[in-house]
């Protein structure tokens, strides 16, 4: 049956590919890079035949996985030398993350395709004795055929939420079985931990390890482009809204443009979830009447704007460790949310608005020890602004007690690393 699903499963996914190479384009109106580089999605990486083999491979799909997956990381590569290390995403954005960070330490390339013809062979060459999945990555073939090469598999970070299990219920003869090749889970919670064993995986495979996001630990440039932020802005309010989607930022403006009123020297800093929509963000306040500009740390800050375009990688951490108040993106629209340890790690009280669906363990927790404000819909946001742009006394203690938190949460990483430990030992 399993067999049968997945060829059925790979077949639609071959009708599929043409559609998705359309979207790819479509997407690069805004973002060249999303036209280069496609023998990679066609599990063809230039020069894979001379890449070093038997070694460890991570996927992280995009950006957000790649942070929670960059601690693992550093760790992998501390303690583990001789092994190669290979990383595969399916953006721009992420991809170059990893050369930022890493450079030549790992082996870098977008993951293929999800059909055996595609996966089977990447999988061939590299040839992985361990394969790491970050968070919800559940695909069957890449799953079937690490497995079948020999390779250990194992889901960090890994979540469920209850929308995403609902969509599983359709799909349970295939996930299930999928699932269960796992060889070890480090689930974020409980309740994720309940409902990844009841879609599949095995009970003595699943071990919760926590939010790995709570061991983040920004390093010294971090802090220092943050004090270099703050030196600038030393004469502004600023309210930073991350990681924001479509119909996001046109709420946000108005409710600034009310807000300004108020506090005359406010500023607005829109950091959308996908960068390339940044000219679509610069045009959408120029209809507001509204003077932005797109931040380049290269040049001063320009202290005329009323709103800065963060459309550049690698940036937000700091720019939340300089901001007065965070806005959590993917909250006001049906998206579930998006990190909301970074603020907290950097000190930023944080608003979530009622879409928290992919964060509901770390909101409710920041919510509890009094480092964020939960809204009941998007009418209370407006009035949840004015009162942290008005009070730096409860800016100050909600920014404390968000750092306290992120360090009293933290130990995922230890745990995930002595379990991937224990794994490279038996391979």
């Amino acid at each position: 049956m399993e067999r049968l699903l997945r060829w059925c499963y790979s077949a639609v996914f071959w009708l599929i590919i043409p559609f998705l190479l359309c979207h790819l384009l479509w997407k690069s109106r805004h973002n060249g890079d999303y036209r280069k580089r496609w023998r990679e999605r066609f599990g063809r990486p230039r020069n894979l035949a001379n890449w070093s083999t038997n070694g460890i491979l991570l996927h992280a799909v995009s950006v957000g996985e790649l942070n929670a997956a960059r601690p693992v990381l550093d760790g992998l590569l501390s303690q583990n030398p001789n092994f190669s290390i290979t990383i595969t995403t399916t953006t721009p954005a992420a991809s170059q993350q990893v050369r930022e960070w890493f450079g030549d330490k790992v082996q870098h390339t977008y993951l293929p395709f999800d059909v055996p013809q595609l996966v089977g062979r990447f999988l061939a060459l590299l040839k992985p004795k361990l394969v790491l999945i970050m968070e919800t990555e559940i695909w069957p073939n890449l799953f079937f055929h690490a497995r079948k090469h020999g390779a250990e598999l194992a889901m960090l970070n890994a979540r469920l939420s209850r929308r995403t299990a609902q969509h599983f219920n359709w799909l349970a003869p295939l996930v299930r079985p999928t699932l269960h090749k796992v060889s070890w889970l480090g689930a974020q919670s409980q309740a994720d931990a309940e409902r990844l064993i009841a879609h599949g995986a095995r009970l003595s495979a699943v071990e919760i390890t926590g939010n790995l996001k709570f061991d983040l630990q920004p390093d010294q440039q971090v802090w220092l482009r943050t004090k270099q932020l703050q030196a600038q802005l030393a004469q502004r309010l600023v309210c930073l809204a991350g990681s924001t989607h479509e119909g996001e930022e046109l709420i946000l403006l108005r409710i600034f443009k009310r807000l300004q009123t108020h506090f005359p020297n406010l500023l607005l800093v829109l950091a959308p979830r996908h960068p390339d929509r940044g000219e679509k963000v610069h045009a959408l306040c120029a209809q507001q009447n509204l003077y932005a500009v797109r931040y380049t740390h290269s040049q001063p800050i320009d202290n005329q704007a009323e709103v800065i375009i963060l459309d550049i990688i690698g940036q937000l951490l700091s720019w939340y460790g300089a901001a007065d108040i965070a806005f959590l993106g993917g909250t006001l629209v049906p998206v579930g949310g998006h990190n909301a340890v970074e603020p907290a790690a950097m000190g930023c009280p944080v608003i979530v608005g009622p879409y928290r669906e992919n964060i509901l363990e770390t909101a409710a927790r920041l919510d509890y020890a009094g480092a964020a404000l939960l809204l009941k819909s998007d009418a209370d946001l407006q009035g949840c602004m004015h009162t942290l742009l008005s009070d730096p006394v409860l800016r100050e203690q909600m920014g404390q007690k968000a750092q306290q938190l992120v360090a009293g949460e933290s130990g995922g990483l230890e745990k995930s690393l002595n379990r991937l430990t224990e794994m490279l030992t038996s391979v």
